[in-house]
Formats: C-alpha cells, sequence, structure tokens
C-alpha cells in the first residue's frame, strides 16, 4: 500500500475506531426505543386483526352471564379466542370483557374450562386497573403498562369493538403478554445490536492487523531495497525486457525514473542498452535460462546525459508450474567506477612497465658501453 505508513494506519484506524463506536452507542440506544416501539405496533396490528376476525353475530349474542357457557355463540368466540392464544408463543390470555353498571364482566376467554385461570362468562373484573376502562371512552386502542392482577403481571393490549349501528363499544378484546416478556424485547435487541457492534469492531481489528502486518512488511522491503547498492528488478522475457518492478535506484544509474520503465510506460529498458551490447546480453541471458541457471553478465546503458554507464547484471529467471520461464528477477549496479579504476590501474601497469623496459634499456646499453670502453683502454 504505497504511501502508507504505519504512524497513518493507527492514527486512520483509532478515528474509524471512535467513529464506530460513538455510531454504535448510538445505534444501541435508537435499538432499544425502536424495538420497544416496533413491538407495540405489531402487537396493536395483531390485537385490531383479531378484533376485527371475532367481530360478528356471535359475540353479539353473548350477555356477560353464566347461562352463555351453554351457548352456541360462546363455544365459537372461545375456540376462535383459543385460536389466537395458540398462533402467539408469546400470549398468554386472551379475552373478551364489557361493561356493565360501571363494573367489568368477562364475556369468554382462551383458557380450558378446567383449567385454574378460566374465567367463566360473567365473572367480574373487579380488580382491574381503571385505564381497561378507557377504550370504552376513547374508542381506540391501547397498550398497558405492567399491571399485576390474580393471574400474575401484564402488559395489555386492549383493543375496543365497536357497533357499527350505534358507535358503541360493546366489548374489549383483551390480549396480555407476561410483563418479563415485554421487558426483555429491548434487551434482546441491544444484545444484538452489541453483538453487531463487536462483530464490527472485531473485522475491524483483523483488517487493522492484516494491514499493518502488509505495511510492515512493505517498509522492511522497502528499506532493504534501498540498502542495496544497485536496483532490483522483475522484468519479462520479452525484446523489451519490459519492467514488472524496478527500484528508484535505477534513477541514480540512468538518469530516468523508475515510472518510465514499468511496463514501458515511457521507454523500455532495451531501449537503453547500448547498441553493441544488446545482442550479447540477449544471447548471454538466453543460455542462462535454457539451463536454469543464474547469470551475471557486464554491458553498457546510454544514459540521460548520452554517457555510457557499465553495469553488472546478476539475474535469474523465474518459473511457473510447467516449468516454462515467466520472469527474471536480479540486480542491477554500476560499477563505471570500478571500471575506471581497473583502467587507470591498467595504464599505470603499462606505464610501470614502460619504464621497467627504459630502465632495463638503459643499463644494458651502460653495460655495454663500459665493456667498449674497457676494451679501448686495452688497446
Amino acid at each position: 500500500m504505497p504511501g502508507i505508513s504505519l504512524r497513518k494506519l493507527n492514527l486512520v484506524f483509532t478515528l474509524l475506531f471512535l467513529v464506530i463506536f460513538i455510531a454504535s452507542s448510538l445505534y444501541i440506544v435508537r435499538t432499544w426505543s425502536d424495538s420497544v416501539a416496533h413491538e407495540s405496533q405489531q402487537a396493536l396490528l395483531i390485537s385490531k386483526i383479531a378484533a376485527t376476525g371475532i367481530d360478528g353475530e356471535m359475540i353479539k349474542q353473548l350477555r356477560a352471564l353464566p347461562e352463555d357457557e351453554s351457548t352456541v355463540a360462546f363455544q365459537s368466540v372461545k375456540k376462535r379466542l383459543g385460536d389466537y392464544l395458540q398462533a402467539d408463543n408469546h400470549l398468554r390470555f386472551v379475552y373478551l370483557y364489557t361493561q356493565k353498571n360501571d363494573h367489568l364482566y368477562f364475556l369468554a376467554d382462551s383458557e380450558a374450562f378446567t383449567s385454574p385461570d378460566y374465567s367463566p362468562p360473567g365473572q367480574k373484573y373487579a380488580e382491574a386497573d381503571p385505564i381497561y376502562r378507557e377504550p370504552f371512552a376513547t374508542k381506540e386502542s391501547l397498550i398497558t403498562k405492567p399491571l399485576t392482577d390474580r393471574w400474575g403481571e401484564w402488559v395489555s393490549i386492549l383493543t375496543p369493538l365497536i357497533n357499527a349501528e350505534t358507535g358503541e363499544v360493546f366489548a374489549v378484546l383483551g390480549m396480555d403478554y407476561p410483563a418479563s416478556y415485554w421487558s426483555n424485547v429491548p434487551v434482546l435487541a441491544v444484545i444484538q445490536a452489541i453483538i453487531e457492534m463487536l462483530v464490527a469492531l472485531l473485522l475491524l481489528g483483523i483488517i487493522f492487523i492484516t494491514l499493518r502486518k502488509i505495511i510492515s512488511k512493505e517498509e522492511k522491503f522497502s528499506s532493504l531495497l534501498k540498502n542495496i547498492p544497485g536496483a532490483a528488478f522483475r522484468c519479462r522475457l520479452d525484446k523489451n525486457w519490459t519492467m514488472e518492478f524496478i527500484s528508484d535506484q535505477i534513477e541514480a544509474i540512468s538518469g530516468f525514473p523508475s515510472s518510465d520503465f514499468i511496463h514501458n510506460a515511457v521507454r523500455s529498458y532495451a531501449s537503453i542498452i547500448y547498441a553493441p551490447d544488446v545482442k550479447k546480453v540477449a544471447d548471454l541471458i538466453a543460455k542462462a535460462v535454457a539451463r536454469n541457471e543464474s547469470y551475471t553478465l557486464e554491458y553498457r546503458l546510454k544514459n540521460r546525459a548520452g554517457r555510457l554507464v557499465w553495469i553488472k547484471e546478476n539475474g535469474r529467471a523465474i518459473y511457473d508450474h510447467h516449468g516454462r520461464p515467466i520472469f527474471i528477477d536480479g540486480i542491477i549496479l554500476d560499477i563505471s567506477q570500478d571500471r575506471e579504476i581497473v583502467t587507470e590501474i591498467k595504464n599505470k601497469q603499462a606505464e610501470i612497465e614502460r619504464m621497467n623496459r627504459f630502465m632495463v634499456d638503459r643499463e644494458l646499453k651502460m653495460i655495454e658501453l663500459k665493456k667498449q670502453l674497457n676494451q679501448l683502454k686495452d688497446k
């Protein structure tokens, strides 16, 4: 990931973590309120549908008297209430009640006749909270707060049944949910939201650790390349030696930036090889690739200034799973200075040899001259 350091990554992910944490906290608060609202709306809708389904001629025949128990109308209504109870696992009671002489009386309920919780028709709902009377006055459905009666603690959904002819409420359908279930609805929703938040943070952490490892490796690799005294490269085996990658050190060697050579964006690497050396380079690499061997060769490049630069290249071919060569990985070194030093040494050696020859010749001539002088003296 070029351009991103570990320091920047840490900063980005710290900010991202804070944003996610704050957003998740707001999401959890919103989830609490939304879950209660959603459950309330759903319960009210179910109650209204149930009330519509039960409203008919049969219910109008009920009088909230014990004698109703033996009538066909009571049996029909009671069966319908039992069906509603079976349809929702969270429901505990479904019942109908009416108001007479400012008192509330049961018309029918969902309990079996043998159940200790059964309320027979005409039974007075003596401990009913005043809120149970509200639907008769407001003609609107409502949800009670948790209330306690002889059967336990409940949240009740109360829906009025209105006489179409008179416009008056003649009965109310009650659906009781355990207060514990109703209070658990937002808790369960929040737990789910927290799990989602933790999963998101876990994924963020995994991504952060993965990217950190990748960037750390890239930084180490980049540092390694910078400390290599030459340009590392990977190229294709084509006539242009098309570069898949070449390190920035090539600019110090050739005068051209590495980006010029990647996929021959501006120029190919082959284009800067000194023309007389092109065939030699291609032949030596081809032999090494054919033998699956590494190679070392020296050749000349023509740099940006037009000056010849001596290059030493070490490389080896990379093969696919079929054994076909696909890339060459290697190092390009500028050995121009070494070449100059070698040339200078050779020149000095040649000069020393000339001096030696001159001194030997001079010495021989002196010996010959002394010899001739001695011969003249003898005469």
